[in-house]
């Protein structure tokens, strides 16, 4: 199960809270209420047990149970007078026998329950006689009963109320937040100049987004220095690059034929066109770190770019019998710049072919939907270690350094932010049953 967000667990926390501090005011209030109210009705039987002390010290026959008479008109409030030997002499109409027969011998004021409900009880012995003094407590009950429902119904409400008012202040605290990553998620290699909003008050988040800054501001400065590197070395190794070349080429072109020595410069020219296409890859790499990169928005027939390359790459395809399957390019068309998107697909043709079996082949699909399209190059061979997906496009990894003869570990990262500057994405896809090791790219359609 997942964290719940910050504003739900605010909320969620408040309405425990608040449900938890009202549910022990509640108990509190609820068991004070009883206690009160018991100790009144107490009050109310001594009362009437002192009444009747006072009607048996007169010494007048019947007095006691004339009191007890009395009483019948006392509200909640009734008696039973019982001789010595059990008969019931007075019968209250109210309190029930086998609640007064019960309640004999309770000289403290004590609560019975049974069926015909809930009684507090005192007995009082005079004069050979057992006077028994009974409240109904219904009407307690009733007033408790009343006070609970009403705190039932607004314990919900109240804590609904704090959660409603936890999620409104979690909101407002966490408004600086939204804005930090609002202006966090602006920050790309091209406007590394820009900072989080800093709150005018001196708090956590505060001192959080200026912490940030801080390391921005340092991340900045080596983001900018390897940027101007990388740069500054592929300018300044062009150009040697390209008079050695020029200096191979002549020494070629006097070498006698099938010498060693034209054996060795032509081994030398070709490390040297390496060489080339490592300083030009890492200068585009540079440029579109920067956001410098001039990459042209016209319209681009890709089904036309992805064939031909398919029948550049059959060149070296045949020579390990590997097949190239582009039947199933469709027609597509989109805005960007054809010079680079040749290169990613060539790129992707090109490991189809280093990393292919002998007798293999390569399938490359072109299908149009209405805002994208998608483009799948898939190779048969051993495949690529699950343990190796994550750094696929890291620059200058090789998946298998032994087999990657000529490779230098920056095409797929090459094609990568080619892909990603044309407002596309570059991904190797989880492999299926097919057994197909297999890259997609999708780029937007050309509209209209």
């Amino acid at each position: 199960m997942s964290p719940l967000p910050v504003r739900v667990r605010v909320a969620w926390w408040s309405a425990i809270a608040t449900g938890t501090a009202l549910l022990a005011f509640a108990a509190g209030t609820l068991a004070n209420l009883v206690h009160e109210q018991i100790e009144e009705v107490d009050l109310k039987l001594v009362g009437a047990a002192r009444r009747l002390n006072a009607a048996d010290a007169g010494e007048r026959e019947g007095e006691v149970s004339h009191e007890a008479r009395e009483l019948e008109y006392e509200p909640w409030l009734a008696a039973a007078v019982f001789a010595a030997d059990g008969r019931l002499l007075v019968d209250s109409s109210r309190v029930p026998e086998s609640i007064a027969r019960a309640a004999q011998g309770h000289t403290r004021p004590t609560t019975l329950h049974a069926h015909e409900g809930d009684w507090r009880v005192l007995s009082v012995s005079e004069n050979d006689q057992t006077v028994v003094l009974a409240f109904d407590l219904e009407e307690v009950n009733d007033i408790v009963a009343d006070l609970l429902t009403g705190y039932l119904i607004a314990l919900p409400i109240a804590a609904g109320i704090a959660a409603l008012g936890g999620w409104i202040v979690a909101g407002r605290a966490l408004h600086p937040v939204r804005l930090a990553t609002e202006a966090a998620a602006g920050i790309t290699p091209s406007r590394l100049d820009q900072r989080l909003p800093v709150p005018p008050v001196r708090d956590e988040i505060a001192d959080l987004a200026r912490v940030i800054n801080s390391m921005l501001e340092r991340m900045e400065r080596s983001f900018r220095q390897a940027e101007r590197f990388a740069a500054d070395a592929s300018h300044e190794i062009r150009t040697p690059l390209t008079i050695i070349k020029g200096e191979v080429e002549a020494a070629l072109r006097t070498a006698d034929l099938a010498s060693p020595i034209q054996t060795h410069l032509l081994s030398v020219q070709e490390e040297i066109a390496r060489l080339q296409r490592v300083t030009e890859q890492l200068l585009l790499l540079a440029r579109l770190d920067a956001g410098a990169a001039q990459l042209r928005r016209e319209p681009v027939d890709l089904a036309r770019l992805v064939r031909g390359a398919c029948e550049d790459v059959e060149l070296v395809a045949s020579q390990q019998a590997i097949a190239v399957d582009a039947s199933a390019v469709d027609e597509a068309e989109v805005l960007g710049d054809e010079e680079q998107l040749r290169r990613v697909v060539l790129n992707l043709l090109d490991n189809a072919c280093k990393f292919n079996e002998r007798g293999g082949r390569i399938v490359c699909t072109l299908r149009c939907a209405r805002d994208t399209v998608d483009l799948r190059v898939a190779n048969t061979g051993a495949g690529i270690p699950a343990e190796l997906h994550p750094h696929l496009f890291q620059r200058f990894f090789r998946a298998n350094a032994a087999r990657s003869r000529g490779g230098h570990g920056l095409g797929l990262s090459l094609s990568r932010e080619i892909v990603q500057a044309h407002g596309g994405s570059l991904e190797l896809m989880e492999p299926g049953g097919s057994g197909l090791t297999e890259f997609r790219v999708v780029l937007p359609a050309k509209a209209g």
